[in-house]
């Protein structure tokens, strides 16, 4: 099951982190090298509650408790790190709410980019998929 975490944080960070690339790439016309330094200067938290929501918007407050990225990073990215750094093998449920949570969390972004489809146009294109 701790596969199966980490497997779930590194899908989100994937998605968070192509998003990023892609508007600095495309909209803000930044070099690779530019974005790359952005991207390795930052903390995946930082991406996730600072540089994501200024470009598809939403509510990143990871404090607050009660919205869907606080509760994945609650719930789901600190129970990675148990996996990882503890060695900890998480029960049946706890792998069930971390698949639902991150779903949860990779519709939401998904719906925000719908509602911006002009600005997210461009990246939008980039994942070429009939579910965005």
């Amino acid at each position: 099951m701790g596969d199966c975490i980490i497997f779930l944080v590194i899908s989100t960070e994937i998605l968070v982190k192509k998003i990023i690339e892609i508007y600095y790439l495309k909209i803000e016309k930044k070099e690779k090298s530019e974005i790359e330094e952005i991207i390795s200067d930052n903390s995946f938290k930082n991406l996730l509650d600072n540089l994501l929501p200024k470009i598809i918007g939403g509510n990143w407050n990871l404090k607050s408790k009660r919205n869907i990225a606080s509760k994945w990073y609650g719930n789901v990215y600190k129970l990675r790190g148990r996996v990882v750094h503890g060695g900890y093998n998480p029960e049946y449920m706890e792998t069930k709410i971390a698949i639902d949570e991150t779903q949860e969390i990779h519709n939401y972004i998904i719906e925000l980019m719908r509602k911006k489809r002009k600005k997210m146009a461009l990246i939008l294109e980039e994942f070429n998929s009939p579910y965005i």
